[in-house]
């Protein structure tokens, strides 16, 4: 059956006039999941994109591709955060007050916030280079999965202790909606799906 469309309904958004990255060092798996809660309260509709990233997948970034990653790579975790709206003034001061909250409460130990659209775009090189850096590796194995946050660190450490010194288990990916990528990548031409899968 053919289907005619006789109407069509656009809405169309007014393009925002701020744009806001950071990226916030976390001590702990703990502190990701509470950044994010923080994320939600504190600066809601303003968020366009939340994204973590382990140390090892930024320094495989670092060894294996021409990005830079313009922060120093002391934390297990980091999460970008990136926020558009409309009124300079008031989302500057919301975005102040979200990270004295981070700082104070202990769940950040450390952050940037890009002061112009290249140092928004050097940010944003490092989280995009994830992808092509664990490419990079001799093998790889990449998993979706969709277990609960609160698990995702036991999660790691479990497939990290499986291979051991063979390779390394990374993890980065869209902390917003959850969908977060468990890699494993190696030098050797072991099959190391073996023993993740058992």
């Amino acid at each position: 059956t053919l289907g005619v469309i006789s109407k069509v309904c656009m809405k169309v958004h007014t393009k925002p006039t701020t744009c806001d990255v950071a990226v916030l060092s976390c001590p702990d798996f703990s502190s990701v999941m509470k950044l994010k809660e923080r994320v939600e309260v504190g600066l809601g509709g303003l968020v366009s994109a939340l994204e973590i990233m382990d140390r090892r997948v930024l320094e495989l970034v670092r060894e294996r591709t021409s990005t830079s990653v313009p922060w120093e790579l002391g934390s297990p975790y980091y999460v970008l955060v990136e926020t558009m709206g409309f009124d300079p003034e008031n989302d500057g001061r919301l975005l102040e007050s979200f990270f004295e909250d981070c700082f104070s409460s202990g769940i950040a130990t450390d952050g940037i916030v890009a002061q112009d659209s290249k140092q928004r775009s050097q940010i944003w090189g490092a989280r995009e280079s994830c992808g092509p850096a664990v490419n990079s590796a001799n093998r790889s194995w990449k998993y979706d999965l969709s277990a609960p946050l609160s698990h995702w660190a036991s999660l790691t450490d479990s497939v990290q202790n499986k291979i051991g010194e063979k390779g390394s288990c990374v993890i980065w990916g869209h902390l917003g909606d959850r969908n977060i990528h468990l890699n494993i990548v190696s030098d050797l031409d072991e099959d190391l799906g073996e023993l993740i899968e058992v």
